[in-house]
């Protein structure tokens, strides 16, 4: 892509030069540039007209590709939104955000760090609890991301790529069960949310909602490239029903209870 914006500047400069020379008061020197300039114009259009049939040739040559990657893609996004609205329903005594972009916020995954008690069954079969179903659904994210990458690194642009990649770092899967036994070992009570437990990346947030975006446009790239009747990611979360009391929240008299015998074993009491 450098190179052909190179030589393209190169062409455009030489058309002015010999635009200005044919346009000289010089008989000679504007003949020469008249002759020039329609040489120049005439490579400048086979360079265009042949970028433009090689650009098309590739994009039809890579269109299996570029749809298989899609669909890994959008497979991967939609489990991630599904496990986040799921813990959001389950967890937290409020209306369904109702759009991906409000789920994917800071003060949404704020709540669900102060409202998921881990000590609770998770809505998974086999039952377990989400001290366990927490760190595999994110270590099957994980999983995929790198599946993805080692599939298509050749087809994903930069973006999706930077994207997927940042998910295969988020969670260490091993952390929750070493920090239980830590405290398990040191006699620390600490609270059972999951704010205790699993510490947001910084671009987590991003990364998520760019490949939402990246999903889109490329769907309607390979739709205006003959791939017709593509899965869509849901830009909708729910809507569900508003319980007061979730049935993975935690309850504000355990919560409280639990941040008490946390103050006091830090205080050494």
């Amino acid at each position: 892509m450098k190179n052909k914006v190179i030589l393209m500047g190169i062409l455009v400069a030489a058309g002015i030069l010999t635009l200005f020379m044919w346009r000289s008061h010089d008989t000679t020197l504007s003949a020469f540039g008249l002759n020039a300039l329609t040489e120049v114009l005439g490579v400048i259009c086979t360079v265009f007209i042949v970028d433009v049939l090689m650009t098309r040739h590739e994009e039809l040559r890579s269109l299996p590709q570029r749809q298989t990657a899609y669909e890994d893609v959008r497979l991967l996004v939609s489990r991630v939104i599904s496990f986040w609205s799921d813990i959001y329903r389950v967890s937290v005594p409020e209306a369904c955000p109702g759009s991906v972009n409000a789920l994917f916020t800071d003060d949404s995954f704020n709540r669900m760090m102060q409202c998921l008690n881990m000590s609770s069954t998770a809505n998974v079969s086999p039952q377990r609890t989400w001290f366990v179903a927490f760190p595999q659904g994110l270590k099957d994210h994980m999983d995929r991301a790198n599946t993805i990458l080692q599939r298509h690194n050749s087809v994903l642009d930069p973006t999706a790529y930077r994207c997927v990649h940042s998910l295969t770092t988020t969670f260490d899967p091993g952390l929750i069960a070493a920090i239980c036994q830590s405290d398990h070992e040191t006699g620390c009570p600490r609270p059972t949310v999951l704010g205790s437990y699993f510490f947001l990346p910084s671009d987590y947030l991003y990364s998520i909602l760019e490949l939402v975006k990246w999903c889109r446009a490329e769907r309607d790239t390979l739709a205006r490239l003959g791939k017709q009747g593509l899965f869509e990611i849901a830009q909708t979360i729910g809507p569900w029903e508003r319980l007061a009391t979730p049935p993975s929240m935690i309850s504000p008299e355990l919560l409280a209870q639990q941040l008490n015998a946390m103050s006091r074993f830090q205080a050494g009491t």
